[in-house]
């Protein structure tokens, strides 16, 4: 791109920028910068942006909650402490009549009176002589009046800014500063567009990081197993649920401190022969969100975002929360009841080592890592005695039907759909991150309840979906030999199909419990699923910052193991058909198949 040229040639760190005339469902993207931008969505132009380094330390500000002027800021770490960048545009110029001279006022007040140092540019279309035109208008006016009063002032370049159309020259384009140190604009008459960059130098010096990642490829994982081993008593012998959780915290401690320890750091942005990143974009576009409920409400900061995301997605958690009939209330006692059942955990249902072994060879190495950030990989490096240590530990948490708090926080990233309003919450997809530590016990656990499930014929043959063997096109084959047998002998068939609206996400905790009590499954694997549902929270993650934690009263955990077979025995119980009814499920999807008999059809009417 030409302005990226630009900034490379002049290395420039920061840039401001006004009048993007981007729209929230365009994605640009800045090889080596970050794009923070704040576009127009009610109608076209304006819109402004704050291009930066990616190794500047910087925060985004929250909405100004402007009435006129377009506005967006960005706190960077400096040597003399935070500097605040503003991008500014004000679209037209002011009207007495109509009011906005006072509305222009209050917004720059909003803009300027600010304890930090700042540094505001752009573009407000305000023409004084004070700052090189020929003549002043109302904008240019209702700034002047404003500096007589106020603790900042402009910093305008020698040279007009601006060619117009008809051949005038104007200088809009200047900073607002309240600060020192800062050289004299200088406009350089190149790129193609009628403003001209406007370039000054802060003299302060700017925070920078070093991004980075580990280089696993020159890990000394003769070292790191070493100072697993020699930091974690494998003698211990956990006995409650504190001992468990005192546990987990010390291997995750000891685990994080070896790699600190004996992985190197690399740089992680690494380049192709094109030049450019082979890795994915880390965060997507800095566009704002609209609150659902106030859609004059713009979200711009990662925290405020991912807030409103998170409030969002626990609300498609509780769509039948006040819908709770005697039934379910009955129901919801009998959970209670089962924490007053002794637990039964008999010596052939216990995980060993070599089970554990087993499950983590199996795993992709560098599987995104929930909170505690241990990849599959440091595990593959881990010792046998880690994992009879391991071992040890969950099958004294099978014991006491106790999942730890810890693994029940998910790490969500929130993944735009396609071709969805990204100023929408609704328009995001969750992607749960957990602890790997977290699935190896899912495994162990998945595992025996697969084989319980099986040996008591619980899961129903309709249902295609996460069994092995059973796949879409398996489901899809069997529903369609259906048809043509039907045709083959001159019948017409009648389909009815259903889906259940976020299926997953609405699973009725107590009644799956209820379900796997009746189900006559072991009560260990109850219990341990009873704890596995209890209290589970997640935090979405955005741009480096992260939500507080919400808790979700339903559903199954997105991204598990666990849950897809509980959602299968969730929903296994299903009402005999009529004769001649055929069903076909695969996950929530479901359908019916039926053949023109009147006596079938009419059944099927009053179903």
């Amino acid at each position: 791109m030409e302005f990226i040229g630009f900034l490379n040639e002049q290395n420039i760190d920061i840039a401001i920028v006004t009048e993007t005339h981007l729209k929230p469902e365009v994605n640009m993207y800045l090889p080596d910068f970050w794009l923070l931008r704040l576009d127009r969505t009610d109608s076209r132009g304006g819109g402004v942006a704050v291009i930066l380094r990616r190794n500047i330390r910087c925060k985004l500000l929250p909405c100004f909650q402007l009435r006129t002027i377009e506005a967006l800021g960005v706190d960077v770490s400096t040597s003399v402490g935070p500097i605040t960048f503003i991008a500014a545009y004000y679209p037209r110029q002011t009207n007495v009549r109509d009011g906005s001279t006072a509305t222009l006022k209050r917004d720059i007040v909003k803009l300027t009176r600010r304890r930090e140092n700042f540094i505001i540019a752009g573009d407000l279309n305000a023409k004084h002589q004070a700052w090189g035109n020929s003549r002043r208008n109302q904008n240019g006016t209702v700034l002047a009046e404003d500096l007589q009063a106020a603790q900042y002032t402009i910093l305008s370049p020698d040279s007009p800014t601006r060619l117009s159309r008809s051949g005038a020259h104007s200088t809009i384009d200047f900073f607002l500063i309240n600060m020192a140190n800062i050289s004299n604009p200088v406009v350089y008459q190149v790129l193609s567009s009628d403003h001209y960059p406007v370039v000054a130098e802060v003299g302060s010096t700017i925070h920078r990081f070093q991004v980075s990642r580990r280089n696993y490829h020159h890990a000394d994982w003769v070292r790191f197993r070493q100072c697993v081993d020699e930091s974690i008593d494998y003698e211990a012998q956990p006995e409650t649920t504190d001992d468990m959780d005192q546990c987990l915290h010390r291997i995750n401690e000891m685990i994080s401190r070896s790699r600190e320890n004996n992985i190197p750091s690399s740089r992680q942005i690494v380049l192709s022969r094109s030049g450019r990143s082979r890795n994915p974009q880390p965060i997507p576009p800095l566009i704002p969100l609209h609150r659902p409920t106030d859609s004059n409400i713009l979200l711009i900061t990662p925290t405020e975002k991912a807030a409103e995301i998170g409030q969002h997605f626990v609300n498609s958690h509780n769509l039948g929360q006040h819908m709770i009939s005697p039934h379910e209330a009955t129901i919801g006692e009998s959970s209670t009841i089962l924490q007053t059942i002794p637990n039964v955990f008999p010596e052939e249902s216990e995980i060993s080592a070599d089970e554990l072994l087993t499950y983590i060879k199996s795993s992709k190495n560098m599987k995104a890592p929930g909170f505690d950030n241990i990849l599959n990989l440091e595990l593959k490096h881990l010792s046998p005695s880690f994992f009879n240590h391991l071992a040890l530990i969950f099958n004294q948490r099978l014991r006491l039907g106790y999942f730890p708090s810890c693994w029940k926080s998910a790490k969500v990233i929130p993944i735009r759909k396609p071709g969805k309003d990204p100023t929408s919450p609704s328009s995001y997809r969750p992607i749960s991150l957990l602890s790997g530590l977290s699935k190896l016990f899912e495994k162990a656990i998945y595992q025996r309840l697969l084989i319980s499930a099986e040996g008591n014929n619980i899961l129903i043959d309709e249902q295609f979906s996460f069994r092995k063997g059973r796949s879409t096109i398996h489901q899809l084959i069997r529903v369609t030999n259906i048809l043509r047998r039907n045709k083959s002998v001159s019948k017409t068939s009648a389909m009815a199909l259903f889906d259940v609206e976020k299926a997953f996400e609405n699973v009725w905790h107590d009644g799956l419990v209820y379900k796997l009590q009746r189900y006559g499954l072991p009560i260990f694997l109850v219990k341990i699923i009873q704890s596995y549902l209890l209290d589970r929270t997640f935090r979405v993650s955005l741009n480096g910052s992260n939500s507080d934690a919400f808790y979700t009263s339903s559903g199954v955990p997105q991204g598990s193991i666990l849950g897809p077979i509980l959602f299968n025995l969730f929903t296994s119980v299903i009402p005999t058909l009529p004769d001649g009814g055929i069903l076909s499920l695969f996950a929530d999807d479901t359908s019916i198949n039926t053949s023109p008999d009147p006596t079938i059809t009419n059944n099927y009417i009053a179903i």
